[in-house]
């Protein structure tokens, strides 16, 4: 089970992501080298086939439980 994926929408409309951990500079604090905070990932997907068919099914999810949160965002 993976928890936690972000779920953002932009002009190309919704996908899902995988959760991912901030990155923290020297001092333990999160990382914003051009001003916003860097992230780095934990997991990845073997292929670009699996990430995009994942994220269809997690966004079809969404829609399905929650079809307010993406009414602006087609994936």
């Amino acid at each position: 089970m993976i928890e936690d994926c972000p779920v953002p929408i932009g002009n190309n409309g919704a996908w899902a992501e995988l959760p991912s951990k901030p990155v923290l500079d020297r001092e333990g604090r999160r990382a914003k080298p051009d001003g916003k905070p860097r992230y780095s990932a934990i997991m990845k997907w073997r292929d670009r086939e699996l990430q995009d068919r994942v994220s269809q099914a997690v966004i079809e999810l969404v829609r399905a439980a929650r079809p307010d949160v993406l009414e602006d965002g087609v994936a």
